[in-house]
C-alpha cells in the first residue's frame, strides 16, 4: 500500500491535523456513531428473534462498541467544554 511507505511519525502527524479539524465533524460522527448503534441493535434483536444466535450476539457487540464511542465523544465533548470556560 502506498500510504505504509510514508514514514509513521509522518503518518502520525497527518492524522493528528485531521483529528483537530473543525467541531462540526464531530457533532456529525457522534450522530453516526448513534445512529449505527441503534441500526445494529435492530439487527441484534431481529437476528436473535430468528434463532440465528452467532450474528445476534455479533450484531450486539457491535451496537455496544458504537454506543460505547458514542457517549465517550459526549463525555470528551463536555470536558472539552468545561475547561474552556
Amino acid at each position: 500500500l502506498p500510504w505504509m511507505k510514508i514514514r509513521p511519525h509522518v503518518r502520525f502527524s497527518v492524522i493528528l491535523r485531521i483529528e483537530q479539524r473543525g467541531g462540526s465533524n464531530v457533532f456529525n460522527s457522534k450522530i453516526i456513531d448513534l445512529v449505527i448503534g441503534l441500526v445494529m441493535a435492530y439487527f441484534a434483536y431481529d437476528r436473535l428473534a430468528a434463532g440465528s444466535t452467532g450474528m445476534g450476539i455479533f450484531f450486539i457487540v457491535l451496537a455496544a462498541l458504537n454506543l460505547l464511542a458514542f457517549f465517550l465523544k459526549l463525555k470528551t465533548d463536555k470536558d472539552v467544554q468545561e475547561k474552556q470556560l
